[in-house]
C-alpha cells in the first residue's frame, strides 16, 4: 500500500519498516515497526503479497520462512532444500509460493503444501536468479511459471495434473522431490519445460508477466529490458488446442 517497507539483512534479520509522512514539507522517514527472527544466515530474497496479507523470506540457510504482515508474526516454515535459496515470488491471485534454490523450482500452496518441484537445469552453475508466474488464470487450464537463469536463459514452465495425458508423453516430469524433506509426501502436480527462450547474455534478474499475459519482460544485470509477446512465445500450444 505504499506504506510498508521490508528488508533482510546480512545477519538474518528480516525488518518491517513502516512510511511516516509526519516530517517537514511532506517528506517521509521510515520507522521500524518489528524485526522479525528465524533465519540463522543472510536473507536473500524477499516478497510481500497485500492480498494474502503474507511475507515470504528466503535465506542462505536453506529455509524459507512464511511471516504474517497483519500482526507481523511467524506462520510456517517451509521444508528445508538442499540449497541457499535464490529467488522468490507470491502469486497474488492463488496465494501460491514459487520458490528456487540454485537450480530446484518449487511450487507451493497458500498452506505450505508442495504442489510441484523440478529441477530445472543440468548444470549446477545455471541457477535460478527471477521468478514469475501467471495471474490471470480465468481462462487458463493450466498454470504458467517462468524462471530466469545466470545463463540469461528464460525458461517456461507449465504445471500440470500427475494424471495428465500431456505427463505421460513427457520426458521432462519426473516425481523426485530435489532433496526436499516432503515426509513421504508426493507432489500433485509436475512442472513441464514449454519452452526456453534464450537472447540474454548476462543473468535474468527480474521478470514480470502482464495480468493479461499479453506481455513477458526480462532484464538482465546488464540493464538491457527485453519485451516478449507472450502469444507468440508461450501460449502458442495452449492457442492451438483451444482452436482445434
Amino acid at each position: 500500500d505504499g506504506r510498508i517497507v521490508v528488508t533482510g539483512a546480512d545477519d538474518g534479520l528480516v525488518s518491517v519498516w513502516r512510511v511516516n509522512k509526519d516530517g517537514p514539507r511532506g517528506s517521509r522517514r521510515l520507522r521500524l515497526e518489528k524485526a522479525l527472527c528465524a533465519h540463522t544466515a543472510k536473507v536473500t530474497c524477499l516478497r510481500v503479497s497485500q492480498p494474502y496479507m503474507m511475507i515470504a523470506s528466503g535465506s542462505d540457510d536453506c529455509t524459507v520462512i512464511i511471516w504474517d504482515l497483519s500482526s507481523l508474526s511467524f506462520v510456517r516454515q517451509l521444508p528445508d532444500f538442499p540449497v541457499p535459496v535464490s529467488a522468490i515470488h507470491i502469486n497474488d491471485l492463488s496465494g501460491e509460493i514459487v520458490t528456487a534454490a540454485e537450480t530446484l523450482l518449487a511450487v507451493w500452496s497458500v498452506n505450505g503444501d508442495c504442489l510441484a518441484v523440478v529441477n530445472t537445469s543440468e548444470l549446477p552453475s545455471d541457477l535460478i536468479a527471477s521468478l514469475t508466474s501467471s495471474t490471470f488464470s480465468d481462462w487458463l487450464e493450466t498454470s504458467w511459471y517462468v524462471t530466469g537463469h545466470q545463463s540469461g536463459a528464460l525458461k517456461v514452465w507449465q504445471m500440470v495434473h500427475c494424471t495428465d495425458p500431456v505427463d505421460a508423453e513427457s520426458k521432462t516430469a519426473s516425481n523426485r522431490t530435489g532433496g526436499l524433506n516432503l515426509r513421504d509426501r508426493v507432489p500433485e502436480y509436475k512442472l513441464l519445460l514449454h519452452k526456453e527462450l534464450k537472447f540474454h547474455k548476462q543473468p535474468v534478474t527480474a521478470l514480470h508477466l502482464t495480468t493479461d499475459l499479453k506481455q513477458l519482460l526480462s532484464g538482465d544485470s546488464a540493464g538491457l529490458l527485453i519485451s516478449w509477446t507472450v502469444p507468440d512465445q508461450i501460449l502458442k500450444a495452449l492457442h492451438s488446442k483451444k482452436a482445434s
